[in-house]
């Protein structure tokens, strides 16, 4: 499993460090786009 986006990269490194994920907690996250969806409700990404 890749993540050409380094932000992104960055964000699921620290929060399966930090939150304890498993992989495959961490492959459900990546799969319902928990980056992105935090983006919207933070009103940081222009969709």
């Amino acid at each position: 499993m890749t993540i050409s986006d380094a932000d992104k990269r960055s964000f699921y490194e620290k929060e399966s460090i930090n939150s304890g994920w498993s992989i495959r907690e961490l492959k459900r996250q990546i799969s319902t786009s928990l980056y992105e969806r935090l983006l919207l409700s933070e009103g940081q990404c222009d969709r």
